[in-house]
């Protein structure tokens, strides 16, 4: 976000000189920064006070945005808000919904101020605010897919109904208030710009399988093999520098280390959401998904030794956490359905292919462990991960030939015994709706089991 030094010095000054959305923004960014802080440190020192802090700054950045009257927007009201968003974002709470309802308001609000149209239909934005708003349109685009895809929703951002074009490659110092035409764009190279520019084009392409998914239409396998080659092009066009490999130089810094992994992981989701409805039926698609949920583990498995003290990416777990906790999690959902094959009546279904054409179930089985050691040990980071480490345990046991069930006590924890009471614990049948349901309606799935679990042990 553009803070202009000069503005910066004239709030300590007069601190009533600065208008109540720019104050939104100093607010929300200290927000972040406790945030950043409180995931960075040792858990045990201070982390009821950086909580305190998150939610004092969190608080004043509402009651600013409040003050100012966003619904009327003007100037810096959608980066405000977008800040705002982003420092809930960030704390992966608990209702992912939430967080949804209010990026579909700064959404709504960028509209209303015109971000969606190019700065260049406008005769009284200068070249540098035009800029910048394709910049802020840019993270919007890509958050409004990325959440959709979370939830499970339509996108909010429909792209026959913007023509803002992309920002070009600048660094800050490239850009003054003052001018008049934007210098050409940079070379490709590392930078986060350079990044979101780059990894825009396969996240379109993840638009549009996700619009396919929520479409009340069947999807024919042809359209499925025109959106592979159309996400293969894009992945095709990624600049050798930001294609994803295990390796770093000396001179590297984990944040472009990141950068790689996160492309790449984001075009082998867009490969394993595509093909996943077909993974019984078509062969081609279980072999693509199966080797993408493959790949995904294996970057999971090297991110969490790279995350441990001492590893290249040490400190920047939260990082991932935050972006790429689903990805994980689609994996190991999809490596699950590889090994026992389900129906949606919960049903043993036959393989469409060869088990030894990527290297047997052998190889699935070591990658399910890999990963379910991960999810364990992040369990006490993540609040989706103790149901999912639940979920591997289960596959795992079932194709050890043990049971197949797992159930939840009224924590949401899983358990073999039996209840207080002495009745069995309702269970919930593992695979069977993930046949037919995208990942992000997994945790409904199980909300909606427990609470009717709930309901039964009041009555009971």
């Amino acid at each position: 976000m553009h803070l202009p030094e000069v503005q910066y010095n004239c709030f300590w000054e007069d601190p009533s000189s600065v208008s109540l959305n720019w104050l939104s923004i100093l607010y929300s960014m200290m927000s972040i920064a406790s945030c950043h802080s409180s995931f960075s440190s040792d858990p045990k020192d201070g982390t009821s006070q950086s909580r305190e802090e998150i939610s004092f700054f969190r608080h004043k950045s509402a009651q600013c945005l409040v003050l100012s009257d966003y619904t009327k927007p003007t100037v810096n009201t959608v980066e405000a808000l977008l800040l705002y968003f982003f420092g809930q974002h960030i704390e992966r709470q608990k209702n992912q919904f939430a967080n949804y309802l209010v990026f579909t308001t700064v959404v709504r609000v960028a509209m209303r101020a015109g971000y969606h149209r190019d700065s260049s239909h406008f005769q009284g934005i200068s070249t540098f605010t035009g800029e910048y708003r394709r910049r802020v349109w840019l993270v919007l685009l890509q958050f409004d897919i990325l959440m959709s895809f979370e939830v499970g929703l339509p996108r909010t951002i429909n792209e026959v109904e913007t023509d803002t074009e992309l920002p070009r490659i600048l660094r800050d110092g490239d850009l003054t208030p003052e001018m008049s035409q934007l210098p050409p764009s940079r070379p490709e190279d590392d930078s986060i710009l350079c990044h979101m520019i780059v990894r825009v084009g396969i996240l379109r392409v993840l638009g549009k399988i996700q619009d396919r998914a929520v479409s009340i239409h069947p999807l024919s396998y042809d359209i499925v093999i025109q959106i592979d080659q159309s996400l293969d092009e894009q992945y095709d066009s990624v600049p050798p520098s930001l294609k994803a490999h295990h390796r770093y130089a000396i001179t590297e810094t984990p944040t472009s280390l990141l950068q790689r992994l996160m492309i790449d992981l984001l075009f082998q989701k867009a490969r394993c959401s595509l093909h996943r409805r077909f993974i019984h039926s078509q062969p081609k698609s279980h072999r693509k998904c199966i080797d993408a949920s493959l790949r995904i583990i294996h970057h999971q498995s090297y991110i969490y030794h790279e995350c441990r003290p001492g590893g290249f990416l040490w400190g920047y777990k939260w990082k991932v956490i935050c972006a790429a906790s689903y990805d994980f999690l689609l994996a190991a959902i999809i490596i699950c359905l590889g090994l026992n094959p389900q129906n949606g009546s919960g049903q043993n279904v036959p393989p469409c292919v060869d088990p030894d054409s990527y290297g047997g179930p052998g190889k699935l089985l070591k990658a399910l462990e890999e990963s379910y050691m991960i999810w364990t040990e992040w369990s006490s980071e993540i609040h989706e991960a103790r149901v999912v480490s639940d979920i591997v345990k289960s596959v795992l046991k079932r194709v050890k030939g043990q049971p197949t069930m797992v159930p939840f006590d009224n924590n949401g924890k899983s358990g073999l015994g039996k209840s207080s009471r002495g009745s069995h614990i309702p269970t919930i049948r593992l695979l069977s709706p993930l046949v037919f349901f995208p990942v992000s309606r997994f945790w409904s799935i199980i909300s909606v089991v427990v609470l009717t679990r709930d309901r039964r042990n009041r009555t009971s």
